[in-house]
């Protein structure tokens, strides 16, 4: 964030969306309390949910958002995205997302 905040990317997605208008972010897991807050904030409720992992028993290191403007409050969390099988290796659905 060296030339806008997380809340200025939000806000201004919020000011050019059409109503039912969808916003789609990647970002770091840490920061997806404040990412859900200014999303709710700025009327862009979350919709999906998604965390990517490197290894099925690493920690996430990114987390995959999807908002509506003007929608209602439910918010699917989805099963996590899971990159390598082991080093080197995709899984099956990263091959697939690929292909």
């Amino acid at each position: 964030e060296v030339l806008c905040t997380l809340e200025d990317v939000i806000r201004e997605a919020a000011a050019v969306l059409k109503e039912h208008g969808r916003f789609y972010m990647v970002h770091r897991p840490a920061r997806l309390q404040e990412i859900i807050t200014r999303m709710h904030q700025y009327h862009l409720e979350p919709k999906r949910l998604r965390m990517v992992h490197s290894f099925v028993d690493k920690e996430a290191t990114m987390v995959l958002i999807e908002g509506l403007k003007g929608g209602g409050v439910f918010m699917k969390v989805e099963n996590p995205l899971i990159i390598y099988e082991q080093e080197n290796v995709y899984t099956k659905e990263v091959r697939r997302i690929y292909e």
